[in-house]
């Protein structure tokens, strides 16, 4: 489990690294909109998805694990894994702006990018060790 458990501490790193893409790409498609600013926002955004996908399974398995393991669950850990399923919700969103334009893609996209790094910023934070742990 302790394997399980690192992995996912390191992951965060991968995930706020794919995410800050995201957000350059989207500011870099704002400037100037072209194919390979949207392409690399696709592109960092289904990163960003797998990522998320994995951290929450590792995420549930230290979950029941550690809830097996004590048989009680400490709040900060209950709120972890409510904000970190909500940003993951979020994250799911763009899979429905398929057929919007360019440009409402974008703004759309931009704005839960936004939401979902804060959410995450949140998450990461509410834990005993926060982001430096």
């Amino acid at each position: 489990m302790e394997t399980v458990l690192l992995v996912h501490g390191h992951n965060r790193w991968l995930v706020a690294a794919v995410w800050g893409v995201l957000f350059v790409s989207l500011l870099w498609a704002r400037r100037g909109w072209s194919q390979g600013a949207f392409r690399l926002s696709r592109l960092a955004l289904a990163i960003l998805l797998v990522l998320f996908a994995v951290q929450f399974l590792l995420g549930l398995v230290l979950f029941v694990w550690k809830w097996q393991h004590s048989g009680q669950i400490p709040p900060y850990r209950w709120e972890h894994v409510v904000v970190m399923v909500a940003a993951l919700g979020l994250t799911h969103l763009p899979l429905r702006w398929r057929k919007l334009s360019p440009q409402q893609w974008w703004r759309r996209t931009f704005w839960l990018a936004l939401a979902v790094g804060a959410l995450v910023f949140v998450g990461v934070s509410r834990l005993p060790k926060g982001w430096l742990g």
